[in-house]
């Protein structure tokens, strides 16, 4: 993976799946609206291909702007990219994820996701592996490229 602005190859890792994951991705907890939106294309323009967001963050909307605005201007394509999302324990159980995830995928205005997780296990609610099953589900249905 290259980025066109430097031509410097991004290091990544391969995952279990074959996929490959930049090793360097932006965190974009705590980033909001227009703040989100500026980080967000600053980063693409300095070489920032993976970015990692998630129902908690409640930031999707902005971040989803700033990549399709960037896809949109000619900066990047949506398959340089690398974007992950995460379902919080709030939405475990097959329905709640399923609702999550394409409540995320429509905020962030893609067709897919090339990373979807449960953010967090939470145990004591019981449905972690029952939610990580649709998640895979979710997967096969090409929804989304690794989990």
């Amino acid at each position: 993976m290259t980025s066109e602005n430097n031509k410097a190859p991004v290091p990544t890792l391969t995952l279990n799946d074959e996929r490959e994951i930049p090793q360097i991705g932006l965190g974009t907890y705590k980033l909001r609206d227009d703040e989100c939106i500026k980080v967000v294309r600053e980063a693409i323009e300095v070489g920032y291909r993976h970015f990692d967001t998630a129902t908690l963050y409640k930031n999707e909307e902005a971040l989803g702007k700033a990549l399709n605005d960037a896809i949109a201007a000619g900066d990047v394509t949506r398959d340089e990219l690398f974007v992950t999302s995460k379902v919080w324990h709030d939405h475990h159980g097959v329905d709640k994820v399923r609702e999550a995830f394409q409540t995320s995928l429509d905020k962030l205005g893609f067709d897919y996701l090339d990373l979807y997780m449960v953010h967090w296990p939470w145990p004591q609610g019981g449905l972690y592996v029952e939610t990580f099953a649709e998640i895979a589900r979710l997967q096969g249905m090409g929804q989304i490229a690794s989990v």
